[in-house]
């Protein structure tokens, strides 16, 4: 009998935990139904409360998607299963894959911490922000970036610290050339 209760508890466990750790970290929703990797020294979930934490070393792999931190805690709200995730580390550490057609295209960057809200689709880097989108960058005090709406905010807390961006511009010569090798594609 407590085999049958112990072994029902596992199963119910198990379920639970894909439903609170149903990453779709950065809008990666064509993913969404794939498997999602998560090390870390220690993890603690409260199926009650629908919270997770993940303590030491902690990775999160996703298809596309690699996460790095020394804490990250996620919680689930509501029917919808809405997820809140805070990351946090000396720094976070992140990577995206993206495919651009057959071009595939790595977004990294690096914060204290990282907070993704689902409801508001809504990714917030804050503590020495940076991202780096092939030789183009962004640093600040804090990046907030709305992915649907795919726009960024980038802040300095006050006025001794700056926004940089650094974007790569190509030649015309090298534009005419990459847009007629995409042409005869």
């Amino acid at each position: 009998m407590k085999l049958t209760i112990r072994n029902n508890n596992i199963k119910a466990l198990l379920a639970q935990i894909l439903l609170v750790i149903h990453l779709p970290v950065l809008a990666l929703t064509e993913n969404s139904n794939k498997k999602i990797n998560i090390h870390s020294v220690n993890q603690i979930l409260d199926l009650q409360k629908n919270n997770a934490a993940f303590t030491g070393y902690v990775s999160i792999d996703k298809e596309k998607i690699k996460i790095n931190a020394d804490r990250i805690f996620i919680k689930r709200f509501d029917e919808n299963n809405k997820l809140i995730i805070n990351a946090y580390g000396k720094p976070v550490t992140f990577s995206q894959i993206q495919d651009k057609g057959k071009k595939k295209e790595i977004i990294q960057g690096h914060a204290n911490k990282l907070r993704y809200e689902q409801s508001k689709d809504c990714v917030e880097l804050s503590g020495n922000a940076f991202i780096q989108q092939q030789n183009s960058s962004i640093q600040a005090d804090r990046i907030t970036y709305l992915v649907k709406e795919q726009k960024m905010h980038a802040y300095s807390k006050n006025k001794n610290s700056r926004v940089t961006t650094t974007i790569l511009l190509m030649s015309s010569k090298k534009q005419n050339k990459s847009n007629s090798i995409n042409q005869k594609k």
